[in-house]
């Protein structure tokens, strides 16, 4: 977000991340530093409504790592998110051109569109993927919710569940806002020129399981 508002308006990562770290000692583990099937299940969330492409990585340790093709459980959990990946498709298309014409950081800091809510220009782990898609990830190993802040005035969607938030001026805070794996913290919004509510119709209630 830093990047998008410096000029470096187009942003990615490698779903998983690539550097993992695993030193020893004397035969014992000092140090490691790699990924869970949990961390990847996550990162897959947040590059589906944050970048571009969706693009994984072995990394620099493969056997050391959660793979996407390990279970069949990642396999199917990367196949729903590659769907709607999918259908935000013409959606990111429109960003990366705003970024190319305009400048326009494809991932957003909410104070970007909500420059006169005090509070949206203090959030830092929150984004917006164009002006249509607030995202809240979860970063805390084992956590199942997270505090969400919602900026107003808006009419913000639960992409899960459907359920409405009508948001003044003044913002809306949700505490310990459910977000299990496999149902990040996403809320869409409809605007003149994007009807986000269409785009992702098939979405706007829980239609499969929870991936824990």
């Amino acid at each position: 977000m830093n990047g998008g508002v410096s000029g470096a308006t187009i942003g990615h990562s490698d779903i998983g991340g690539y550097t993992s770290v695993i030193q020893k000692f004397m035969g014992k583990t000092i140090l490691e530093y790699t990924r869970s099937k949990e961390v990847l299940q996550r990162w897959i969330e947040m590059n589906t409504f944050s970048d571009p492409i969706q693009r994984s990585h072995p990394s620099n340790i493969p056997d050391e790592q959660h793979q996407i093709y390990e279970d069949e459980d990642t396999v199917l959990f990367f196949k729903k998110f590659v769907e709607i990946h999918v259908k935000l498709g013409d959606y990111k298309m429109d960003r990366m051109m705003e970024a190319s014409e305009n400048g326009t950081a494809f991932t957003r800091a909410l104070m970007l569109h909500f420059p006169d809510d005090k509070r949206a220009r203090k959030v830092n782990s929150e984004f917006m993927l164009g002006e249509n898609i607030l995202v809240a990830p979860v970063f805390k190993e084992g956590a199942v919710s997270r505090d969400v802040y919602l900026p107003g005035p808006a009419e913000w969607k639960h992409l899960w569940t459907g359920e409405v938030y009508q948001v003044s001026e003044h913002g809306l805070s949700l505490s310990d806002f459910a977000a299990p794996i496999g149902q990040p913290a996403v809320f869409t919004r409809d605007t003149p020129a994007v009807q986000m509510s269409e785009i992702l119709a098939d979405y706007y209630q829980a239609t499969g399981p929870v991936f824990v």
